[in-house]
């Protein structure tokens, strides 16, 4: 079977056949090259995202899997660095409008990783101190259910317990990460 790691155009056409025929149980849309991917037609990246969520539901994928919007950009080096109106901005554009739509049963927000030089990103403060993005996550307490997460356990923020609890005050899932 052919595996398709990005959104290439060639990489669109075995979505649809591999849910229409049952292959897939979940899929997950990564929002993180629309800004760059439809440039050259002059479509930014809120409106490449609205047009992707209306053509989920145009060929009605959630009928078929359950569709997962995924999203890594409240994080960055060392901690998030929004400020309360990009927060806010943002929760609206990659957290609301997918499950607004009805287009996305979950949202996916990438909370920490590490890259191969050891350089740890994440949505919260080192150590789990508070900043404006962790903040404004912890308010959206309806739709809790809705949101995910992914977690390492073998590279804890702080311990399992510690990490889980904060995680739990934003996520109604998390999503076990194992090497």
């Amino acid at each position: 079977m052919r595996r398709c790691a990005d959104d290439t155009a060639s990489c669109r056409p075995w979505r649809a056949l591999w849910l229409s025929k049952g292959y897939i149980d979940q899929l997950a849309l990564d929002s993180g090259h629309l800004a760059t991917e439809y440039a050259t037609w002059k479509i930014d990246a809120a409106t490449a995202q609205r047009n992707q969520w209306a053509q989920v539901q145009a060929r009605a994928w959630d009928a078929y899997a359950q569709i997962a919007a995924e999203d890594a950009s409240f994080a960055a080096a060392g901690s998030s660095a929004l400020t309360e109106e990009q927060v806010t901005k943002a929760i609206a554009e990659r957290i609301a409008a997918p499950l607004r739509q009805d287009a996305a049963e979950t949202v996916t927000l990438w909370t920490r990783w590490q890259n191969d030089q050891g350089q740890v990103s994440r949505v919260y403060g080192e150590k789990w101190a508070a900043n404006t993005t962790w903040e404004q996550l912890k308010k959206l307490g309806t739709i809790k259910p809705r949101l995910a997460t992914v977690y390492d356990p073998a590279h804890p923020e702080v311990d399992l317990a510690t990490d889980l609890k904060n995680l739990s005050e934003v996520f109604g899932q998390v999503y076990l990460h194992t090497s």
